[in-house]
């Protein structure tokens, strides 16, 4: 009897739950709340199958040459799930100098060039958090399991969108505005 009392509360807290998320009512807490129950993951991420159905739609910007895209892939294979660049052996984020060098950069000037060219793009966003730089690559561009927070999120939202169930959407909309030091790469 209690078990069948438990169920029919779970039942209806559910469907409350639902008609204030389709009515654009519910708040963050609730939503969580409703994905534990309707055991949809926390863990947002993207996932993908294979490099061509990734960039099928987004093709290589005319203007960035084939040793630039390969710069930037050669990039990509340094990035962690969680969107850091760090070493492959130990998971030390890695430093603008060492990156430049990794990518054959002659000068850091030409490094920034890069980079400044990249974030034209959209293919990575440039940020400042007190006086320090940062990039974060846009996952659109990954071609792997990316996890997702708020700030990559918010940073490359037109591109990430198609790739989001709308609890997903929800989810990132309604997730508090501090910046996720830790999804973002320094310059500094």
């Amino acid at each position: 009897m209690f078990d069948e009392i438990q169920t029919e509360e779970r039942k209806n807290k559910v469907t409350t739950l639902k008609a204030k998320f389709d009515n654009k009512t519910i708040n963050f807490k609730e939503l969580r709340e409703l994905m534990k129950k309707t055991r949809k993951s926390l863990n947002i991420g993207i996932f993908y199958t294979d490099f061509y159905s990734v960039n099928m739609h987004k093709p290589k910007p005319e203007e960035l040459n084939f040793t630039e895209y390969g710069k930037f892939f050669t990039m990509l294979n340094l990035m962690s799930r969680s969107n850091e660049l760090t070493h492959l052996g130990n998971n030390k984020r890695i430093k603008k100098e060492t990156l430049s060098t990794m990518l054959e950069f002659k000068n850091i000037k030409a490094f920034y060039n890069f980079i400044n060219k990249l974030s034209k793009y959209k293919m990575l966003a440039k940020i400042k958090l007190g006086g320090a730089n940062y990039i974060a690559i846009n996952p659109a561009y990954a071609q792997r399991k990316i996890m997702l927070n708020s700030t990559i999120y918010k940073l490359f939202k037109e591109d990430l969108d198609e790739f989001l169930d709308e609890y997903q959407l929800r989810y990132l909309e309604l997730y508090e505005e501090s910046v996720d030091i830790d999804s973002i790469i320094s310059l500094e």
